[in-house]
C-alpha cells in the first residue's frame, strides 16, 4: 500500500460535549467523539468530526476539565482524515482520527482549518457541473489509507471549484492527486418519501489547490 502524505490540522471552539463510545460505526473500537467548530471568511460556520483514540485519555480529560470552566473552549487537533461505512445503516462518517488534541489557552488564537493530501488517487469520475448561482465545480472522491480497516480504503468526499473543477474533471478513478483545502458542512433536506424530509448534515473535503499535475494511471505504468 502507498506511502500517502494525510495531515490535519484543526483550531477551533469544541463543540458537542465529548462522548466515551466503545463502537463507531458498528466496530468495536473504544474512542471518544468530539466536533470541532471552525468559522469562514463569509461567517458560515463549519463543524468537524473528531474521533480521540482512548491513548490520548489524559489529553481529553484536559479538555473536559477546561469545558467545566467555559463552555466550548478552543482547542487544537491534529490527525488524518478518515471515512468508515456503518455496514448495519449504511451511512458513511467523515472524521478525523486524532493523533493530537490540546486546549488553546488564552482567546488570542487563530482558527485553523487545513487538510493536505498527497499520494492519493481519485475515487470516482469527477463529476463536473454548474451550480445554480453560476459556480462550476466538479465532485469526487479521494481514495486514502484506511487506519481503522486497512484492507478498506477510506473515500474522501470531495469538492472542487472553477478552474480546479475544470482541471480534476479530465480525469478519471485511479488518477494520482495531492490537494490542499478545508473540512466543511453543511446543512440538506433528506427526502424520505413524498410527504416527510429530514434535516441532515454533509460533511466534506472542500478543495483550494490542486498540489501536484494529475497522472493518469496510463502514464504512471
Amino acid at each position: 500500500m502507498q506511502d500517502m502524505t494525510n495531515i490535519v490540522a484543526l483550531k477551533g471552539l469544541l463543540g458537542e460535549t465529548i462522548t466515551k463510545e466503545s463502537k463507531l460505526c458498528s466496530m468495536d473500537y473504544e474512542h471518544y467523539r468530539a466536533t470541532i467548530q471552525t468559522t469562514r471568511r463569509s461567517g458560515v460556520v463549519d463543524m468537524a468530526n473528531i474521533v480521540i483514540p482512548v491513548e490520548l485519555a489524559a489529553a481529553v480529560e484536559e479538555i473536559e476539565k477546561e469545558a467545566d470552566i467555559r463552555p466550548n473552549p478552543p482547542i487544537m487537533c491534529t490527525g488524518k482524515l478518515q471515512t468508515l461505512k456503518d455496514w448495519e445503516t449504511g451511512s458513511v462518517l467523515l472524521f478525523v482520527l486524532a493523533d493530537f488534541v490540546g486546549v488553546l489557552t488564552g482567546d488570542n488564537y487563530e482558527e485553523e482549518n487545513a487538510v493536505h493530501i498527497e499520494a492519493a488517487t481519485l475515487g470516482k469520475k469527477p463529476i463536473y457541473r454548474e451550480t445554480p448561482r453560476g459556480k462550476h465545480i466538479a465532485d469526487a472522491t479521494i481514495k486514502v489509507d484506511n487506519i481503522l480497516r486497512p484492507h478498506n480504503p477510506c473515500y474522501i468526499p470531495a469538492i472542487f471549484w472553477e478552474k480546479d473543477a475544470e482541471a480534476v474533471s479530465a480525469h478519471t478513478e485511479g488518477d494520482a492527486i495531492a490537494i490542499t483545502g478545508r473540512l466543511q458542512s453543511r446543512e440538506y433536506n433528506k427526502v424520505i418519501d413524498e410527504s416527510t424530509q429530514e434535516l441532515r448534515v454533509a460533511y466534506e473535503l472542500s478543495v483550494s489547490s490542486i498540489d501536484n499535475t494529475l497522472e493518469s494511471e496510463e502514464t504512471r505504468e
